[in-house]
């Protein structure tokens, strides 16, 4: 988006001009025009901070008297040519309003800006109810900014439940594997993993205590996966995978006590116990284990094990891959989650019957691609929710008719949810966005100006093979046309921008010279017809090179590589950036944590910056990401722990620009692209499920697509 399409507001000031000529006076008005323009954040966007900086410009600062946002008096060093204001976010919602004075009284505006808060967990796994709120708290798969993280099912947003913004008590700094909840105490209870502790949290405050660690008598935790509470007996249950055992930890001191495994408790042994659900008016948890392929109960009085259900025992769909487990009191039954069924069973505790609940053909509604967690809502409504790992869903599921509804009603831009969105690509003509990536077929193209998507390329749109795990992205207009790398392919994908088919460009069957098994970054040289590729080879001694890929015949040459070029062998490149004249190329390599420069006529390699290549924020921690300067003197690139960094590609120096230091809002995933102005950039978030603006001034983060 240009600025043009800023929503500029005008104010024409009158200067009366006299003019004296030959046999008379006349007069001509002449007009000086004030612009007042928003720079970021865009019209609406998402945070997960509580403040957000706008910025924004008057063409004529010498005509403004004051500027405020909100109340708060915006900062200038050049008389309002350029202004920033700071301001809190005090509610879900909130309307930014910039107006100016000019210096006879007159007003300039308002420029209205909307900002929601949400924080988005980073990868949501089994979810909990907190009846008393109406909330559902996440387990995760992954180190989450926020620490405990609940969808809100009322205002369909999620909000923080402790962690470095609510409540005191020791950072939560390992993987946030499971919660139990005590409604009639507004207490719950985390399990954690990496380190492994358990934390008592008051739900009213976020004040969180640690319960149960290594310091705490009895066996140690090794791998918690998932935890209930038996509240009759004072203790909360936890699933271990390593130990291979139910693990009963005291509510009144933090002691732990194996329950049942294979010396405690007669019956089958566990092999890999995942999930449990306390059914404590049958005085028996139910525990999903993955390998026996079963759901097991256990005697909460002995420890006794004994097969619910199996592939030889209960009719149905056997069980690929067992998850979370719930139990439906109104029915008697249990419900479970299988991943690659892709599907929610309700299993008959008498016979073992499984039968499917929801599914791609059972139910419609919200997709349904991965489920890894299940709970029963707390409303009456008779409804399931099952977390959706591969697109990032909370799906309402009527337990009657299978039907999906998503329960985060916060959008950003109108159109199908992004998914699990781990790389953007820009148009440079249009400027916009192109993205796709984890456990996702389809292929979005997002106007950045209303976060509108549209799906490019997925399983019913266009032609050919399917998308699967993109881990490269390059846009070519004038070819009109996207080129993807993707894990789950044998080769270079050319996607039609228009109708959306998928042909394979290059490939062990398509076109001469080194063969790859894995692409991991793309780069296109749209003058010369070429894509450039990193390819890996895992046969033949794991060759890593760079290769030139004519796009008309798919033939591949190294550009360079063990045979072509000299300096530091690469190691891990997953991104790559050509020079406007396509002479050099600049890489990040990942693995090796440094920049490259390479040049394409020998395929020399020299380090542009690492730790012991120029000053500057750590880069021990590179993701992929990188674009160059409209100069090209900077290049810009990702380190996970230090943010957005700007290299000096003369000296190798860097300077944060964005990130945990500098400015406010989410966390910065990794790829990178610049629109049609030069300070617009984005990427997308951590976690991946929306697409990031990034403000090179302030160094704050908006989500503009979600």
């Amino acid at each position: 988006m240009n600025r043009s399409m800023r929503f500029p507001i005008l104010l024409a000031t009158v200067a009366a001009a006299a003019a004296c000529g030959g046999g008379g006076g006349s007069s001509q008005a002449k007009k000086v025009v004030t612009q007042l323009s928003v720079d970021f954040p865009p019209a609406r966007s998402m945070t997960s901070s509580t403040t957000v900086t706008m910025r924004g410009r008057a063409s004529n600062g010498a005509d403004v008297a004051s500027l405020q946002v909100n109340g708060i008096q915006a900062a200038s060093a050049d008389g309002f040519q350029n202004w920033t204001a700071t301001v809190s976010l005090p509610v879900a919602s909130n309307t930014l309003r910039a107006v100016a004075t000019d210096r006879v009284g007159r007003t300039l505006g308002p420029i209205d800006r909307t900002v929601e808060i949400s924080t988005p967990p980073v990868s949501p796994q089994r979810p909990t109810v907190d009846p008393n709120r109406q909330q559902l708290l996440l387990g995760q798969g992954n180190l989450d900014p926020f620490g405990l993280v609940a969808l809100d099912v009322p205002t369909g947003r999620f909000v923080a439940v402790s962690g470095p913004t609510r409540g005191a008590g020791a950072s939560f700094d390992g993987f946030v594997m499971s919660v139990a909840v005590d409604a009639a105490s507004d207490v719950a209870y985390v399990v954690e993993f990496l380190p492994t502790r358990i934390r008592e949290l008051d739900l009213a405050s976020g004040d969180r205590a640690i319960l149960s660690d290594d310091a705490s008598a009895g066996p140690d935790l090794d791998f918690p996966t998932d935890a209930d509470l038996d509240l009759p007996r004072n203790r909360l249950l936890v699933a271990d995978r390593d130990l291979r055992a139910i693990v009963a930890v005291s509510l009144a001191d933090g002691s732990r006590s194996i329950l049942s495994d294979a010396t405690h408790g007669s019956g089958p042994a566990f092999n890999l116990p995942d999930s449990i659900q306390v059914v404590a008016n049958q005085g028996r948890a139910l525990v999903g284990d993955v390998i026996l392929g079963a759901l097991v109960s256990v005697d909460l009085a002995s420890g006794a094990r004994s097969i619910v259900s199996d592939a030889t025992r209960g009719s149905g769909p056997a069980f690929v891959s067992i998850g979370d487990v719930a139990f439906d009191l109104a029915s008697g039954a249990a419900l479970v989650v299988d991943q690659s069924l892709e599907a929610l069973l309700r299993v008959d505790l008498v016979t073992g019957n499984r039968t499917i609940v929801s599914d791609r053909t059972t139910g419609g509604g919200a997709a349904l691609r991965s489920p890894v967690g299940v709970t029963l809502l707390a409303d009456g409504s008779g409804r399931a929710v099952l977390v959706d790992s591969g697109q990032g869903t909370l799906l309402a599921v009527d337990l009657a008719t299978g039907a999906r509804t998503d329960l985060e009603t916060l959008r950003i831009g109108a159109g199908q949810r992004l998914g699990r969105a781990n790389i953007v690509a820009a148009n440079p003509v249009n400027g916009h966005l192109f993205t796709a990536g984890f456990d996702s077929a389809n292929l979005f193209e997002i106007d950045p100006a209303t976060g509108d998507r549209a799906v490019v390329a997925s399983e019913t749109r266009g032609s050919g093979p399917a998308l699967g795990f993109v881990v490269a992205l390059a846009v070519a207009p004038s070819l009109r046309k996207a080129f993807v790398a993707d894990i789950a392919l044998d080769g270079l994908l050319a996607v039609d921008l228009f109708n959306g088919d998928r042909t394979i460009v290059s490939s062990d069957s398509i076109g001469s010279g080194p063969a790859f098994d894995t692409l991991d970054a793309i780069t296109i040289d749209e003058g010369r017809n070429l894509a450039i590729v990193m390819s890996e080879t895992f046969g033949g001694g794991g060759a890593r090179r760079l290769l030139n890929v004519d796009l008309a015949t798919g033939d591949r040459s190294e550009l360079s590589g063990p045979t072509r070029g000299s300096g530091p062998a690469a190691f891990r490149i997953e991104s790559l950036a050509l020079s406007a004249d396509g002479i050099t190329l600049f890489a990040v390599d990942v693995g090796l944590r440094a920049v490259f420069r390479i040049d394409r006529a020998s395929g020399d390699r020299t380090i542009v910056s690492d730790a012991t290549t120029g000053s500057g924020p750590s880069v021990s921690f590179l993701q992929p990401g990188l674009v160059l300067s409209a100069d090209e003197e900077k290049a810009y690139i990702v380190d996970f722990n230090s943010g957005l960094l700007e290299v000096d590609l003369a000296t190798g120096n860097r300077v944060a620009l964005a990130g945990p230091t500098v400015g406010s809002g989410p966390q910065i995933q990794g790829s990178l692209a610049f629109g049609t102005a030069p300070d617009r950039l984005f990427s997308t978030a951590f976690g991946s499920f929306g697409v990031l603006e990034i403000d090179l001034a302030t160094g704050d983060r908006v989500i503009v697509s979600h």
